[in-house]
């Protein structure tokens, strides 16, 4: 973290992150098993500089990161 100017996370509620894998052909063993392997979702989150929720469309997906693109854009105008 301390060598980057940004950390982002992408999250979604747990429910929906398990919903997920189990779509993608996961057993329950398999998704505790990698996900006692990460850092904590809570963690992850709290020590992001911007959180990107993943849990609506991918309209509302793809606005979040347009308002951190103008974000960065306007921050990056300003050192200049």
């Amino acid at each position: 973290e301390s060598h980057l100017d940004r950390v982002i996370c992408m999250a979604c509620p747990e429910g929906m992150q398990l919903e997920r894998l189990r779509a993608r052909g996961w057993n329950d063993d398999e998704i505790q098993q990698r996900l006692a392997a990460q850092m904590p979702a809570k963690e992850k989150i709290d020590r992001a500089d911007h959180v990107v929720w993943t849990d609506g469309n991918m309209e509302a997906h793809e606005a979040q990161w347009d308002h951190l693109l103008s974000r960065f854009s306007s921050a990056a105008e300003d050192r200049s």
